[in-house]
């Protein structure tokens, strides 16, 4: 029994696994981002997370930050960012998928920021957007990144690829 029970669970797990690997349904991107080259956000909604003692905590405050991936290449799955009040650029993957645009940060110092850009709700040329710092260090500096951030905002479409 307990032979069956394995070889119908590993069969299983195979086929979900399959299923997986197979081609992506993937909806189109909006037209509005279909090529384009750079994406400007601006955030303006703040929620740091940390931990007082072993319990989670979280605060929400208005805040900005504006953001501008430039010299982005969907197909090929790369751009840069640039914090526009100056705080740093970088090299980003890029992924467009189910609709839904994201970009891709990793840090050498173990850090990971991911945007997204949900193409399907677009208003006044503008897409609702969220960014996501994944950060802790044991001392919180003000002005700097040190607890997990979620960002509140939206995004619009920039320059569009000659092709």
């Amino acid at each position: 029994m307990l032979r069956v029970f394995l070889a119908t669970t590993i069969a299983l797990a195979g086929a979900v696994i399959a299923g997986a690997q197979g081609p992506a349904q993937m909806t189109e991107i909006n037209p509005a981002f279909t090529g384009v080259t750079s994406v400007s956000c601006t955030f303006t909604l703040r929620t740091i997370g940390t931990w007082n003692g072993d319990q989670p905590a979280a605060e929400t405050k208005p805040a900005t930050l504006s953001l501008k991936f430039e010299n982005l290449n969907i197909d090929e799955g790369t751009g840069r960012v640039a914090v526009t009040n100056g705080t740093g650029s970088g090299q980003l993957i890029v992924k467009a998928e189910n609709g839904n645009l994201h970009f891709v940060q990793l840090f050498l110092a173990g850090a990971l920021h991911v945007t997204t850009v949900f193409t399907n709700e677009i208003k006044d040329g503008k897409a609702k957007a969220v960014h996501s710092r994944h950060e802790f260090t044991p001392v919180a500096l003000p002005g700097f990144t040190s607890r997990p951030e979620q960002w509140v905002g939206s995004c619009e479409p920039g320059g569009r690829s000659s092709s």
